[in-house]
């Protein structure tokens, strides 16, 4: 439906692979909704990310500049 290329980047974020962050500078990604327990999370909250929901199924994360 998205295409090899949209998922293997989807893929690099999900695994913290090089180059990630750019993948989010790409995309001027602001906002994310991550399932609790992905290295993602604690990642972006390490960059000053903040969490502004979670519960225990999910957490969603805003860009803190």
């Amino acid at each position: 439906m998205y295409g090899e290329a949209f998922i293997r980047e989807y893929e690099q974020i999900a695994t913290l692979g090089n180059g990630w962050q750019d993948i989010f500078k790409k995309y001027n990604i602001t906002w994310a909704l991550i399932p609790k327990g992905w290295d993602l999370v604690n990642a972006l909250l390490n960059q000053g990310w903040k969490d502004v929901y979670h519960d225990d199924t999910a957490i969603i994360l805003v860009q803190g500049n």
